[in-house]
């Protein structure tokens, strides 16, 4: 026969593991949807040219939130504004963080982009730079079997289109339709 105390006991800790499991609930969900609204916020004040309140928003995003699946966007923002602003350093340290996952996004092939371009405006060591060649080039695996070229493109959270142009002999990287980097094979 179980006695009274141990009913008690067991209503307790059952009581106990349900309020556990619904806060872990909860929290995921809030977590969840605060920083989708912040990437949302900050695309919207991308849109009307409010470029420093969406990067104040996208540093937040990215530094509160690394598991967010807007992470990867908005760190990029942040490279993106901080090479706007002549920030280099620090744009390199976040396109080098970018480059350093293990995921081959779009993100990652104008984060090397971006990268070139920092070595032809500050200096690096040439192998590092032909180390962020072979990996724009060898992004994408190009059959140009009919077509002249192929494309890939990605629209920052800063509302930059940007554009990766493979010909047969060299691939062109537009931003805002202006070229940016032409890499020769």
């Amino acid at each position: 026969m179980v006695s009274y105390n141990t009913m008690v006991k067991k209503d307790y800790v059952l009581k106990i593991l349900i309020n556990i499991v619904l806060a872990v609930l909860f929290t995921a969900g809030v977590y969840a949807s605060e920083d989708r609204a912040l990437y949302y916020e900050g695309i919207r004040d991308a849109r009307h040219n409010n470029i420093d309140f969406a990067f104040i928003i996208f540093d937040n995003l990215a530094r509160d939130y690394p598991s967010s699946r807007y992470f990867e966007d908005a760190l990029f923002a942040t490279g993106e504004y901080r090479f706007l602003i002549n920030d280099y350093t620090d744009s390199r340290v976040i396109f080098n963080k970018i480059v350093s996952s293990p995921e081959n996004t779009k993100v990652k092939l104008f984060a090397y982009a971006y990268l070139m371009k920092l070595c032809e405006k500050t200096g690096c060591e040439h192998k590092v730079y032909l180390g962020y060649k072979k990996n724009v080039l060898t992004f994408k695996q190009i059959s140009l079997l009919f077509r002249n070229s192929q494309e890939v493109t990605y629209t920052s959270a800063l509302q930059k289109v940007h554009k990766a142009v493979y010909f047969i002999d060299k691939v062109v990287v537009y931003i805002d339709n202006e070229a940016f980097l032409t890499i020769h094979f």
